[in-house]
C-alpha cells in the first residue's frame, strides 16, 4: 500500500491519463463518475435521468428480461389467472407471480443474477456483479452507505385466445442499486486493469472513495404465448350391454313321421325323421316349398322341417334365417 503523499502524487499524474483512457474506451459520459471515485466519492446519486436509457438496452437487461417473461409463461399455465365475466383480459403482478425469480437477480450465487459484464457497456463499466459486502468493508475516503442489489416491479396484460392460450405482455420495470467500488470490488478483466488496479491502490490508500447509485428503469418489452389446453377426453364410451337371450322356440310334430330335409322344399334330399310328438327347437324360420296352404320351414340342429305339421309351443316366434 502507497503512502497518502506518494498516492496522490501517482493520482496526480495518472488520473488524467487514465479518465481520457475511460471515455474513449466506454463514454465520455461517464467520466464524471469515474472523477469524482478518483478524488474522494460522493453521497448517493440517482442516475435514473442519465443512464436510464443505457440499462434497458444492456445485453445483460435483454437477457434478464427473457429470464422473467419465461418464468411468467411457466406460472401462467401451472395457474391462469381468473377473467371477469365477459371480459378476456386481466392484468396480473409480477411480484406476485413471480416472486421467486425476481429475487434471483440480487443473488450472487443465481445462474440469472442480473451481472452487468459486457465490456464496452455503461452498466458494465458503472455497475458490474452484485457485491454484498460494500457496508460491512469500509475502505476509502467515503465507503459506500449500502450493498448492491437488484430488484423488478410491474404487471402484465394477460389476454385469452381464442384457443384457449393466454398472451401476456410485460411492462416490467428495474432498480439497480450499485457502487463505484474498486475495494472491495472485482478489478474487472485484463484490458480494464490498466486503469482499475492503480485506482484500487489510491482508495485502498484512503484517497479515493466510493461513488454509490441507483438507477431505475423500464425493461424492454415482452410478449409470451402459452400453449393451448389439451383437448378434453372424450366421453368413455357406454357400456355395451349384451342383448338379452331370445326364449328358446320350440314345437311339437303332429304328422306320424315329419321328414327333415336338407332345404326348405319337398325336393331336398331327407336326412331322417322326427316321429310324432318329438319336442324340436326351432333356431329359425324360412319360406320354402308351400305345403297344405303353409310356405314356411322350419330350421333344426338337424335340418329343416315343414311348419305344417309343427305346433309352436309358447308365443315367441323365431328369427328369420
Amino acid at each position: 500500500m502507497s503512502s497518502p503523499t506518494v498516492a496522490m502524487a501517482e493520482r496526480l499524474a495518472m488520473a488524467p491519463v487514465l479518465l481520457a483512457g475511460i471515455g474513449a474506451k466506454v463514454s465520455p459520459r461517464v467520466v464524471p463518475l469515474w472523477s469524482d471515485y478518483i478524488f474522494g466519492g460522493s453521497a448517493p446519486q440517482d442516475l435514473s435521468s442519465k443512464f436510464a436509457a443505457d440499462f434497458t438496452n444492456s445485453a445483460t437487461t435483454v437477457g434478464v428480461t427473457d429470464f422473467l417473461a419465461d418464468a411468467l409463461k411457466t406460472d401462467l399455465e401451472r395457474n391462469p389467472p381468473t377473467f371477469p365475466a365477459g371480459s378476456k383480459t386481466v392484468v396480473v403482478d409480477l411480484p406476485s407471480r413471480i416472486g421467486s425469480a425476481i429475487a434471483e437477480l440480487g443473488n450472487p450465487g443465481s445462474p440469472n443474477v442480473m451481472d452487468f459484464s459486457v465490456i464496452g457497456e455503461i452498466p458494465g463499466n458503472i455497475a458490474g456483479g452484485v457485491g454484498k459486502n460494500q457496508s460491512a468493508c469500509k475502505i476509502g475516503a467515503q465507503p459506500s452507505p449500502f450493498d448492491d442489489d437488484r430488484t423488478a416491479t410491474g404487471s402484465a396484460e394477460v389476454t385469452r385466445n381464442p384457443d384457449g392460450s393466454l398472451t401476456a405482455v410485460t411492462k416490467i420495470a428495474f432498480k439497480v442499486t450499485d457502487t463505484i467500488d474498486l475495494c472491495p470490488g472485482n478489478c474487472g478483466a485484463s484490458i480494464e486493469q490498466v486503469a482499475t488496479i492503480p485506482m484500487s491502490r489510491w482508495e485502498a490508500t484512503g484517497i479515493s472513495g466510493d461513488v454509490p447509485f441507483t438507477v431505475e428503469f423500464p425493461a424492454p418489452p415482452r410478449a409470451v404465448t402459452t400453449s393451448p389446453p389439451p383437448a378434453p377426453a372424450p366421453p368413455a364410451p357406454a357400456p355395451v350391454v349384451p342383448p338379452a337371450a331370445a326364449a328358446a322356440v320350440t314345437g311339437e310334430v303332429t304328422a306320424s313321421f315329419l321328414q327333415i330335409r336338407a332345404a326348405p322344399r319337398t325336393s331336398a334330399p331327407v336326412l331322417g325323421m322326427y316321429p310324432r310328438g318329438t319336442i324340436i327347437t326351432i333356431l329359425c324360420e324360412v319360406a320354402g316349398t308351400n305345403v297344405e296352404g303353409n310356405s314356411t320351414w322350419d330350421k333344426t340342429d338337424r335340418g329343416f322341417v315343414s311348419d305344417r305339421y309343427v305346433s309352436r309351443m309358447g308365443p315367441d316366434a323365431p328369427p328369420g334365417c
